[in-house]
């Protein structure tokens, strides 16, 4: 079946906790990645969207700032401009436009941002699954960090490279 349940044991020196991975007809019921990569996919995905959905009006007020033409010498306060900080800019806006053009033009972003972050925390938690932490005599991890490190910044560089044209 396209989506098989088998049984792995983690590497030695991870605990001997036992592992769902499922099974693709690409991988000829060898396994394949483990449940953890999806939902870490999902939760990236998911935080993503949400990031996005939150800081959007700050991103139009921002957009609406720069923007705004202000004379050599003058502050926007002294200019008689119409947007005059974030939260009088936000109440412009809201009053002039209404409570949803503070998300206007967000659906696309709301794409990137989820599918950045999905690739990034995909390619995060396989690539820690698949890098072994190793010990010293004494049982202290050695080199987490610079796995942690490694795995972070290939995280990154693959979800820009996914994501971005």
């Amino acid at each position: 079946p396209p989506l098989a349940w088998c049984q792995h044991l983690n590497p030695p020196g991870e605990g001997h906790t036992v592992r769902k991975t499922i099974s693709t007809p690409s991988s000829g019921g060898r396994g394949g990645f483990a449940m953890a990569e999806w939902r870490s996919a999902a939760a990236g995905g998911i935080s993503g969207l949400l990031t996005r959905a939150a800081v959007a009006p700050l991103d139009v007020v921002k957009i609406r700032l720069q923007l705004q033409v202000v004379g050599h010498g003058k502050t926007a306060a002294g200019s008689g401009h119409k947007y005059r900080g974030v939260l009088m800019t936000m109440r412009t806006v809201v009053r002039e436009e209404g409570v949803r053009s503070l998300w206007k033009g967000n659906m696309i972003a709301e794409l990137l941002w989820g599918s950045y972050m999905a690739v990034q925390f995909f390619t995060y938690s396989t690539l820690q699954s698949l890098i072994p932490v190793h010990r010293s005599e004494s049982g202290r991890q050695k080199y987490r960090t610079s796995r942690d490190l490694l795995c972070g910044g290939c995280a990154g560089m693959s979800g820009t490279v996914a994501t971005y044209p």
